[in-house]
C-alpha cells in the first residue's frame, strides 16, 4: 500500500505530488475476469476538475478545482496489471469532459482520467477501463529491469546487452542500424549508445550488430523507425520522444527456426543522454509517460524550421473553434469531426489537437512535434494519438493552416495506427 501510494504521488500528472484535496477508495472486485483481460467501472461525483487515478487495485481522485471531487463506486474483474498487451478507455455519463491522460501502458500501470465540469453543482461521472495482459518493460526478475542507469552494471534479466559500435558521421543528424536474430517474440530496447535484447516468448533472442553514427539523443525533435528485412513484423512500441529517450522494437517471428531481423532508427537533433544518469527509464510523469516538465515529450532545443509566425502572437498559440471535418480509416467506418482545440509551443515545439464529433468531446487526440514553419503554415509530425478512447503510438505527418485573427483554416493530416493508414480532413 505504501508503495503504490509512493508511486502515486512520484509519477501523476506533470511530476507533482497530489496534495490537498484528494480521496482514496480500494476497489470491490467483483470477479468475471481472467488473468489476461478485465474491467474496472469508476463512479465519481465532480463539481468543477478533477483527475482520477487507477492502479493495481487502488484509485484515487485530486481535485483541481471547485468543490472536493468524491466516489461513489469503483468495480473490478480484478487489479490493474502492471503490464498491458491493450487498453481502452471509455466515457459513460456525465454532461461535462472525460479525456484519459496517461496510459497504464506508458505511465508504469497508472491511468489518469481528468474529469471537467463545466456547470455549477456536483454531477455524477461514470467511466470505463478494460484492458488484456501483456509484457511489462519495468519489472525486475525474468522480464528484466529498464529502469536501471546506463553506466549500471549488473542488469539482471534474461536481456542480451551490447554496446553499439560508433561509426561517425556526427552532426544534428544519426542513425544505428541493429541486426538480431529471433525465434518467438522479443522486444530490442536502444538507448544512448546501449542496446538489449529482452526474449518475450521462444528461443534466447541474440545480437547480429548495432552500428550508430553516434549515441541517440534522450530528446531527438525528429524520429523515424523503418524495418528492414525479417519475414515476421516489426513494430515501433516505444518512441524515444515520450520513452525518456528509450526506444523499443517489438519483433514477432510466426516461423519455428531463428531468423535474421533488421531496422533502422534515424533522429534529428536533440542532446545525448548524460552518461551514469541514475534517473528511472520510462518513469517520467505529465501524460504518457513523459519527462517531468517536458509538456508531453518536448526537448530544449527543437531545431524546426523558422519564418512565419511573426505577427505577434508569440511562442505560443492556443485555438478553440468549430467546424467541419471527417476522420477517415482505411478499413471500418469513420466519423464526422465539428471542432478542435489546437496548442502549439514555438519553443518547445510541442503540438496538440482533440477534435469533437457528434460522438462526444475530444473524440480523437494526438500530439508531436512541429517540424517546420512556412508562412502561416504548420508542418507536424504526430506520433501518439487516441481514437474513441483507445490509445495507440502513430505515424503520421499533420499540415495546420492558419490565418489572421489567431484562425485555424484547415487541418489536415495523413497517417499509420495500429498498422492501418487513415486520414484527417477539417476545415473551420
Amino acid at each position: 500500500m505504501k508503495l503504490a501510494l509512493a508511486m502515486l504521488a512520484g509519477l501523476l500528472t506533470y511530476g507533482q505530488a497530489w496534495e490537498g484535496n484528494e480521496a482514496v477508495i480500494q476497489a470491490r472486485i467483483r470477479g468475471g475476469g481472467s488473468p489476461d483481460q478485465g474491467k474496472c467501472t469508476a463512479e465519481v461525483e465532480v463539481d468543477g476538475v478533477a483527475e482520477v487515478a487507477l492502479h493495481g487495485s487502488e484509485g484515487r481522485i485530486r481535485t483541481i478545482s471547485g468543490q472536493p471531487a468524491t466516489w461513489r463506486r469503483l468495480d473490478c474483474t480484478g487489479p490493474l496489471p502492471t503490464n498491458f498487451a491493450d487498453f481502452r478507455f471509455r466515457g459513460v455519463d456525465g454532461r461535462g469532459r472525460q479525456t484519459l491522460l496517461n496510459d497504464p501502458r506508458t505511465n508504469r500501470g497508472i491511468a489518469v482520467v481528468r474529469i471537467e465540469d463545466p456547470q455549477g453543482g456536483r454531477e455524477g461521472y461514470t467511466f470505463d477501463v478494460e484492458w488484456r495482459a501483456g509484457a511489462d518493460w519495468n519489472t525486475g526478475g525474468r522480464s528484466g529491469n529498464w529502469r536501471r542507469g546506463r553506466e549500471e552494471p549488473g542488469w539482471e534479466s534474461s536481456a542480451s546487452t551490447l554496446r553499439a559500435a560508433i561509426r561517425g558521421g556526427g552532426g544534428d543528424r544519426g542513425k544505428c542500424t541493429a541486426e538480431v536474430e529471433v525465434d518467438g517474440v522479443a522486444e530490442v530496447g536502444i538507448r544512448g549508445d546501449t542496446g538489449e535484447i529482452r526474449t518475450v516468448s521462444g528461443q534466447p533472442a541474440t545480437w547480429r550488430r548495432l552500428e550508430c553514427t553516434g549515441p541517440l539523443p534522450a530528446n531527438p525533435s525528429d524520429f523515424r523507425f523503418r524495418g528492414i528485412d525479417g519475414r515476421g513484423r516489426q513494430e515501433l512500441v516505444g518512441d524515444p520522444r515520450t520513452n525518456r529517450g528509450l526506444a523499443i522494437v517489438r519483433i514477432e517471428d510466426p516461423q519455428g527456426g531463428r531468423e535474421g531481423y533488421t531496422f533502422d532508427l534515424e533522429w534529428r537533433s536533440g542532446s545525448a543522454w548524460p552518461a551514469g544518469s541514475g534517473s528511472g527509464w520510462g518513469t517520467g510523469s505529465g501524460g504518457w509517460g513523459t519527462a517531468p516538465g517536458s509538456g508531453w515529450g518536448s526537448g530544449s532545443g527543437t531545431g524546426w524550421g523558422g519564418g512565419g509566425w511573426g505577427s505577434g502572437w508569440g511562442d505560443t498559440f492556443s485555438y478553440r473553434g468549430s467546424g467541419s471535418g471527417m476522420f477517415s480509416p482505411e478499413a471500418g467506418a469513420g466519423y464526422d469531426l465539428r471542432g478542435v482545440f489546437l496548442t502549439m509551443d514555438r519553443r518547445s515545439g510541442d503540438v496538440q489537437m482533440r477534435f469533437d464529433s457528434r460522438l462526444g468531446t475530444d473524440v480523437l487526440q494526438l500530439r508531436g512535434r512541429i517540424e517546420r514553419i512556412s508562412g502561416d503554415v504548420v508542418e507536424a509530425r504526430l506520433y501518439e494519438g487516441v481514437n474513441r478512447g483507445d490509445a495507440a503510438q502513430v505515424d503520421a505527418r499533420a499540415r495546420i493552416q492558419m490565418r489572421d485573427a489567431n484562425r485555424v483554416r484547415a487541418i489536415q493530416i495523413d497517417g499509420m495506427a495500429r498498422g492501418q493508414r487513415f486520414r484527417v480532413q477539417y476545415a473551420e
